[in-house]
């Protein structure tokens, strides 16, 4: 099971250092926390300390309004003017930290340290410079060193978690999280991150539980619902999934992702007109995305409902999808309705669309060959196979094709054998195959082709008249009826094969 990540894990370092320097208080700096020297020695010493203070609060400035540059200008500014000050060099080098100064940025808030040992907030900054760094080991090390001067500060056990989890060190952050929990009991996100690592981890009861500690704690945590609903999927509890995503709509009806859940629990249970109705509502938050459509109309397709299945296409055509998919899919039901015509001006539009794409010139072929136009057919397979393609059905039509129109047999045989080498047990390439046999006179080796599409394939009609084709041809009239009259059981608007049968017992 691959658990999502959510949470605290998802944390940039970016967010960190933001994080960190509201958490520490750096938005309102205070002239006593900058200045280590009262106004008085300022007037003996002649260092201007309240200048420096100008440009320190600037640079604060600067930075609430996001303008980095300026900052790390103001802030270099008052350390030029005051050297002393371990708030300033701070301040400084998160700054360049987010500007991506990661060098400079690591030097300043050393300096900073050796000024002020004992400030946790420098060494949490430095961590995040080694983690910027991708130097994970420096980064705990600096994480842990704020855990023995402070060992619950909540800030270092989260940051340190997530580097953690960056390392795929799931066990410790495990233990570190469950740290947290301990003690924060009740903090419903902290239970939501330790059962993301719980399911990482595999142990999914553990994850279960502290999720629904989550739940319990905060009513409305969707995201601890939606986990859960999750787990349950993957473990097979589809009932209790669908009773948890539908809970999340109660509580947030535009939520897409417990909407998109449910399509795909509803699908599993073959609850499709409920797979559908969420499906609807995920068109509607998403009216601009293309795969919400392309999911009802294969729901419609695979329970029969083709009228469906075409206008949710024509919908998405007039959202704007004129994509090759769309026209592709129109094609398809335009063709199974036999307007072959319009089937290949929607295959045409697909290759236009994508150019390249085998499958579509494929589906193009099939139907100028519905419209009697098998040369041109015949010229955009070969042009297709020649491009290399590896499509083991395009092989077949081709083969076959050949073998119907009696013409290019020893290609036709090579061909199907392509497709076979693809797929070996396919049915319809087996009957293919023997079916170009039977045309090469080959009759012995057809049958035994034959005989094996037809187990694969009993109720058939092709395969059937194939096969007492064959049998016909050995001089095994009896057989031949036996098979003729199996295909017309299965296709009993077959003329050609009543035929067949009137004229052997005449």
């Amino acid at each position: 099971m691959t658990f999502p990540r959510r949470g605290v894990f998802v944390f940039t370092v970016t967010v960190t250092i933001i994080t960190c320097i509201s958490l520490f208080g750096w938005n309102n700096p205070s002239e006593a926390r900058i200045l280590r020297r009262p106004a008085a020695e300022e007037k003996k010493t002649g260092t201007p300390v309240s200048e420096a203070l100008a440009h320190y609060l600037m640079g604060s400035l600067y930075d609430n309004a996001g303008q980095t540059g300026e900052a790390i200008g103001e802030y270099r500014k008052a350390l030029a003017l005051y050297p002393d000050s371990p708030e300033t060099k701070l301040r400084l080098g998160s700054s360049l930290l987010l500007a991506g100064e990661l060098s400079e940025a690591g030097k300043v808030i050393d300096e900073a340290i050796v000024d002020d040992p004992e400030n946790v907030a420098a060494y949490m900054l430095r961590a995040f410079v080694h983690t910027a760094k991708k130097e994970f080991p420096e980064a705990r090390e600096n994480y842990q060193h704020v855990l023995q001067v402070d060992p619950s500060n909540m800030r270092a056990l989260t940051f340190l978690a997530d580097l953690l989890v960056q390392e795929n060190k799931v066990e410790e952050a495990l233990s570190v999280y469950e740290r947290i929990v301990e003690l924060d009991s009740r903090e419903p996100f902290a239970h939501f991150n330790l059962g993301i690592l719980y399911g990482k981890a595999g142990r999914f009861a553990d994850a279960e539980r502290v999720l629904k500690t989550a739940i319990d704690l905060d009513d409305e945590y969707v995201e601890a619902r939606l986990l859960l609903g999750f787990l349950y999927e993957v473990d097979d509890r589809t009932p209790e999934a669908i009773e948890l995503y539908e809970s999340v709509t109660a509580i947030d009806e535009e939520n897409f992702e417990a909407h998109i859940r449910l399509v795909q629990v509803y699908r599993k249970k073959g609850l499709y007109d409920k797979a559908l109705e969420a499906n609807r509502k995920v068109i509607e938050l998403r009216p601009f995305a293309l795969e919400p459509y392309l999911v009802s109309y294969s729901i419609y397709v695979g329970t029969g409902r083709y009228e469906e299945a075409e206008e949710i296409l024509i919908e998405a055509l007039e959202r704007g999808f004129d994509l090759g998919v769309v026209h592709a899919g129109l094609g398809q039901m335009a063709s199974r309705r036999g307007d072959h015509e319009s089937a290949l001006d929607h295959y045409q539009n697909a290759i236009r669309q994508s150019p390249g794409n085998d499958i579509y010139r494929f589906y193009m072929a099939v139907s100028l060959d519905s419209v009697g136009r098998r040369e041109e057919a015949i010229e955009v397979l070969e042009e297709v196979v020649e491009e290399g393609t590896k499509h083991p059905e395009i092989f077949n039509y081709l083969g076959y094709t050949y073998a119907e129109e009696g013409i290019e047999l020893d290609r036709a045989v090579e061909l199907v054998k392509k497709a076979l080498a693809i797929d070996p047990e396919n049915a319809a390439y087996i009957d293919s195959l023997g079916w170009a046999y039977y045309k090469q006179g080959r009759l012995e080796e057809a049958l035994e082709q034959l005989l094996r599409a037809v187990e694969r394939l009993p109720d058939d009609a092709t395969v059937r008249d194939h096969l007492g084709d064959v049998y016909y041809a050995l001089g095994e009239k009896e057989k031949a009826l036996v098979e003729w009259k199996r295909a017309l059981e299965i296709d009993p608007d077959d003329q050609e094969i009543a035929e067949k049968i009137e004229s052997v017992k005449n």
